[in-house]
């Protein structure tokens, strides 16, 4: 049980902190689950325990902070519950290095009213061999409840990984800016194969913590990027019109990886930041500073 809880709060850490839907690989994501899948079919007691708490899906894996959210989640037909055994259903979320047990509910809605990374998980038990109010709300934890169900013989049946959901407030302000770009000489030529292009800030960045500034080298007939790096100046080997563009993003980002030399366009970043407004806080300067490059002539 602790290993799939820690594989849990893994994959719910990285998400958060990117605030990506994609961020886990296939491979994690398969781990996951297969993990998943034996623990939640253990049985604990006797050999003959037929609970099972059976998995469940977020109806929504992302969502923004609102008056009266409702997370919920949907069974996937996989939970078994004998007679004189009843299934109730928690909300934890995440807090440090566990996962908090907020609500109880008959059936898998809850209310929330903060952002944060939440799950909704199942529980099969008799409710002759203990009562919920073991459970101290806000304060008991999976790892408290683990213990205990490990610590007796009772027959229960609980999904420790749960139906995950994170929850952000699109309406606080991203602070990133990437500021603008000038040009330390617009038309530079290349001689002996090579051209250099370089720019300044205008001193105009803002990069919070946790945040990279990157800049991108692109092909302006195109609009495709060429190239990144660390400082915005860059080496050409053909006449043509290029730009220098300033990108702030948060630091370790996976999205920043799915930039493809040559074949992905600025826009395209553009338009994949702004589609995730709120869970995506990233900034680039999308005139950035243009050079016209052409061949020195002797």
């Amino acid at each position: 049980m602790k290993t799939v809880l820690r594989l849990f709060m893994l994959s719910v850490i990285i998400s958060f902190s990117s605030c990506q839907k994609d961020e886990i690989t296939v491979e994690e994501e398969k781990s996951i689950k297969d993990t998943q899948e034996s623990v939640v079919s253990e049985r604990r007691g006797a050999s003959t325990c037929d609970a099972v708490a059976g998995t469940l899906t977020a109806d929504t894996s992302l969502t923004c902070l609102d008056d009266g959210l409702i997370l919920s989640a949907s069974s996937n037909g996989d939970e078994n519950v004998p007679g004189g055994f009843e299934i109730v259903y928690g909300l934890t979320r995440v807090e440090g290095s566990d996962l908090v047990i907020d609500q109880f509910n008959d059936s898998p809605d809850f209310v929330v009213d903060e952002s944060g990374s939440y799950a909704i998980h199942s529980l099969v038990y008799n409710p002759s061999d203990f009562s919920l109010s073991i459970v101290v709300l806000g304060t008991t934890t999976v790892s408290d409840v683990e213990a205990f169900f490990n610590a007796v013989a009772f027959c229960t049946s609980f999904d420790p990984v749960g139906a995950q959901t994170i929850v952000v407030d699109c309406a606080q302000p991203c602070g990133a800016f990437a500021g603008t770009l000038t040009a330390d000489d617009a038309n530079p030529c290349i001689e002996g194969g090579l051209g250099e292009i370089s720019a300044t800030s205008d001193g105009n960045t803002i990069v919070p913590d946790g945040y990279s500034l990157i800049y991108g080298l692109v092909d302006v007939s195109t609009g495709i990027v060429l190239d990144m790096n660390a400082t915005p100046d860059f080496s050409v080997t053909e006449p043509g019109t290029y730009s220098i563009h300033g990108f702030v993003y948060r630091t370790g980002s996976k999205y920043i990886t799915y930039i493809q030399y040559g074949v992905t366009r600025v826009k395209i970043v553009l338009g994949y930041i702004e589609s995730h407004p709120g869970t995506i806080c990233a900034s680039i300067d999308l005139d950035g500073a243009t050079f016209n490059v052409t061949s020195c002539i002797d």
